[in-house]
């Protein structure tokens, strides 16, 4: 048996590094490795790219200073043993031509929404970008040279914006060619936003309000009619900023508003509008009904449109006698819990609501109200005022209708959902009625007042045609309320309403 010593085995070499991407402002390198314990003597290092140098066999060992140039530099380490077998490990490390460059836009909006154009991007970047800083909008194609500050270390661009996301974009490279982009998303709008609209404490001025970011805006009214029959816009204020009072309102039955901002690009996305209707009160003698709705979209103090508010938000009160003692005595106001539901009420006296279910206190902009009025106070008609956006869907649903249980007529109480004055074909009503023929009495009908708090009228449908008692009983009026009874033969599913915009 004949026993080897050492440096007689196969020898073995690792570079511990991993192949390595460098900045061009790396100039030297660092490598490392081990080798076993036939690697005997010196070992030996060389760069593709130039030089090379020699080392001792101990391991661990490391290679300090290695000069790289431009480009890959592949790096050979070489051990032998006694017999002069060798081995090597080789690892690469790139250099790149031009260092790395950067670049970031530093001016982003924070809620992305802009109400201005031209927008004007703005950033920094390292000294590795040269040459031109572009940019551009994704939206319009066009692209601009940036102009650069700083020593060329901070730049800005200006872009025009079109309505909507717009992706603006900066870009850049270095001396190599190597590129580098940054983009934000600004949502540019038109439109001046969160125009709302209340009613002063003493219900006689309307108080515009809209974005505190918007300034200087003119103000154009049409005031008197109904929406779609209106006379043209006119110019009620310029120059202002939110929180607009309008002091002569009361003047008008009926106020619209919209906006249009100092440059005349904006304008308010939806208008607004109050509307002001004679409450009767009673003659001493009976009790006076007055049926009403709301014909604007309800709204919220954030701009939002909502379903209900309370009866408080409404002003309500402001029609009603403050009466005390026995509950028989006081005004009330009826609605049902939901359309074609029970009735349910709430009376008021003595400055509080008295109501007979949670929600007989709040207003659906899709119900109707019977306001009633009791025989102990008659006087002068007192003035209710309702205000909200006018609506801008092409088509709204009003309520679903339910059918008759084949035993009794089913009353439905609604809303027409517009401040506008419109034929029951326009307003397509007929859709969620059964076109029955023969006698009168075996058809649906759909009643109202002459005037709120007038006589009520009312049109009947039978085979496609209308039977009214008023020629006015076959027209929506915006305000007014209306009861859609479903004659007892006329069973089956609850039937949506769908009610197109009449302007």
């Amino acid at each position: 048996i004949t026993r080897l010593g050492t440096g007689t085995g196969t020898p073995f070499v690792d570079i511990t590094n991993a192949n390595a991407t460098v900045n061009n402002d790396v100039t030297t390198y660092t490598i490392g490795g081990t080798n076993n314990a036939q690697v005997v003597g010196g070992m030996s290092w060389s760069n593709d790219q130039g030089g090379s140098g020699v080392l001792s066999s101990a391991t661990p060992w490391e290679i300090s200073g290695i000069s790289l140039t431009v480009g890959a530099n592949v790096i050979t380490v070489t051990g032998t043993n006694i017999y002069g077998i060798s081995t090597n490990d080789t690892v690469t490390i790139t250099r790149l031509a031009a260092g790395m460059p950067y670049i970031i836009i530093t001016n982003a909006p924070s809620t992305w929404d802009v109400t201005s154009t031209p927008y004007v991007l703005a950033g920094t970047n390292n000294a590795n970008v040269v040459g031109i800083i572009g940019c551009s909008n994704a939206q319009t194609g066009v692209k601009i040279d940036a102009v650069r500050y700083s020593g060329g270390l901070s730049w800005t661009g200006t872009l025009e914006l079109v309505s909507g996301d717009n992706y603006l974009w900066v870009y850049g490279t270095n001396i190599a060619g190597d590129a580098v982009d940054d983009y934000i998303v600004v949502n540019y709008s038109d439109y001046i936003d969160n125009l709302l609209i209340i009613l002063s404490n003493d219900y006689q001025r309307t108080i515009l309000t809209w974005s505190n970011d918007i300034q200087n805006v003119t103000i154009l009214a049409q005031t008197n009619q109904y929406y779609n029959t209106a006379g043209p816009w006119f110019v009620l204020a310029t120059g202002q900023n939110s929180g607009y009072v309008h002091e002569t309102a009361s003047n008008y039955w009926a106020c619209y508003y919209k906006l249009i901002d100092a440059t005349g690009a904006s304008t308010s996305r939806y208008d607004v509008g109050k509307m002001t209707f004679d409450i009767q009160q009673s003659d001493g003698i009976t009790k006076k009904e007055n049926w009403i709705s709301c014909p604007f979209e309800l709204m919220n103090d954030d701009c939002e449109i909502v379903q209900q508010k309370s009866f408080d938000l409404m002003m309500v009160k402001m029609c009603l006698n403050v009466q005390g003692g026995p509950g028989f005595n006081r005004d009330f106001v009826q609605s049902q819990k939901t359309i074609g539901n029970n009735t349910i009420q709430a009376s008021y006296g003595n400055g509080t609501w008295f109501p007979t279910d949670p929600d007989a206190t709040n207003w659906f902009a899709n119900k109707m109200y019977m306001i009633v009025i009791n025989e102990l106070h008659p006087c002068k008609a007192k003035p209710l005022t309702m205000v909200g956006r006018v609506p801008t869907n092409e088509i709204e649903f009003v309520g679903t209708i339910q059918q008759s249980d084949g035993v009794t007529k089913k009353e439905n109480w609604v809303a027409y959902p517009y401040p506008a004055l419109s034929t029951f074909g326009q307003g397509r009503i007929a859709d969620v009625l059964t076109a029955q023929g023969g006698p009168g009495f075996n058809r649906d009908l759909v009643q109202s007042q002459e005037s709120i708090g007038g006589n009520a009228i009312q049109a009947s449908y039978g085979s496609g045609i209308w039977y009214p008692t008023d020629p006015a009983a076959t027209n929506f009026f915006g305000g007014k309320g209306y009861m859609i009874s479903i004659n007892e033969l006329h069973t089956g599913a609850a039937t949506n309403w769908y009610s197109p915009k009449p302007y």
